[in-house]
């Protein structure tokens, strides 16, 4: 049997739009109960390997992919978030991502943790989504830390680090 070209709808903007949002649904409850009324330092380590971090990462990736289905005909079937926002390419959503970002509260141990880089430095750094982004790939992405729990040794990115 021949699919007919309209047959993918797998690929469609609406389908990864919707999965997107029922991720985001289902990260509300876990983070009002678990992390809401805690001081952000106690969530930047916390969230890590919590799966939280999963369900905002396929809130991500199905968001983004969302987004570039609606750019060309097959989005790239890959789960590094990284990979996935350079292809976007567009300076308004990066713009819109850096004024959503602007009044982020930096927690004071994230100045502490990096005593020798300048607060305004710190400042920008912790205000970028890539950092976030970064962070949240390097367990959401392969090895897939937070698919795959590992009771042994884990490398984990340091989340006070403004580098």
């Amino acid at each position: 049997m021949r699919k007919s070209p309209d047959a993918r709808k797998s690929d469609s903007p609406v389908l990864f739009a919707s999965i997107s949002e029922s991720y985001l649904k289902a990260f509300d409850p876990i983070w009002m109960a678990g992390f809401s009324h805690k001081d952000p330092f106690c969530w930047d380590t916390s969230l890590i390997l919590h799966p939280i971090s999963q369900l905002l990462g396929i809130a991500l990736e199905t968001a983004v992919k969302g987004l570039l289905a609606c750019r060309e005909p097959d989005p790239p079937r890959i789960h590094d978030l990284e990979q996935l926002l350079n292809k976007i390419d567009d300076k308004e959503l990066l713009e819109c991502f850096a004024a959503s970002m602007a009044d982020l509260i930096v927690p004071e141990a994230i100045y502490e943790a990096n005593p020798n880089i300048d607060r305004a430095n710190v400042d920008a750094k912790y205000r970028s989504h890539w950092l976030h982004v970064k962070s949240l790939n390097s367990v959401y992405n392969k090895p897939y830390a937070t698919r795959y729990p590992d009771l042994g040794g884990r490398s984990t990115p340091n989340p006070l680090a403004a580098r």
